[in-house]
């Protein structure tokens, strides 16, 4: 199966914006999840990065609570100290909220930095792993907060789907989004 690096992340991003778990993407996440625990922990494919684990935890939050359990916190995918913090929280709710002013401090300097492309156009990518953290866990200030920098520098968020889901491996997460606005 020929598959971009984050057509696990897509699946998941489709079923929550449609509102169904489809077999697709319940056949992709437990096979991803499985890869890893038959391995002791080794991450053994690229598709095993902070995006993927993002969109696999916001559709376990929705459709699944057990495929979040099966999901590692180290590793590659959370090097960074906000993924961490995030993923430490998804998977150990009660002592991780200890580390969510990490991730929110990250977030909120990523909302004033607003960091541009070569055009000059700000970037949309973590605007959007955002948008499905903050919906699927229901981080209402943050939601807020970001949607008020959305409407600055794109007007609504379907422009900021727009932008980024442009490409053929991705399209489909912009009409989902779209028929979800219904």
């Amino acid at each position: 199966m020929n598959r971009s690096e984050n057509d696990i992340l897509f699946d998941c991003q489709e079923d929550i914006l449609l509102g169904f778990s489809r077999t697709k993407t319940v056949k992709s996440v437990m096979s991803f999840t499985n890869d890893y625990k038959n391995n002791n922990g080794e991450e053994v494919n690229n598709n095993f990065s902070h995006d993927n684990w993002l969109g696999i935890a916001c559709w376990g939050q929705k459709f699944s609570t057990r495929t979040i359990e099966k999901l590692p916190v180290f590793g590659r995918h959370s090097l960074r100290p906000d993924n961490f913090a995030f993923f430490f929280w998804v998977k150990h709710r009660r002592i991780g909220y200890l580390f969510m002013p990490i991730y929110y401090a990250f977030q909120i300097f990523d909302l004033i930095r607003m960091r541009k492309d070569h055009e000059g156009i700000p970037h949309t990518s973590g605007l959007l792993l955002n948008y499905f953290a903050m919906t699927a866990f229901k981080m209402d200030f943050m939601f807020w907060l970001t949607t008020k920098r959305v409407e600055k520098y794109f007007g609504s968020w379907l422009g900021v789907f727009e932008r980024y889901y442009n490409q053929p491996n991705n399209i489909r997460v912009l009409e989902a989004y779209k028929r979800s606005l219904k």
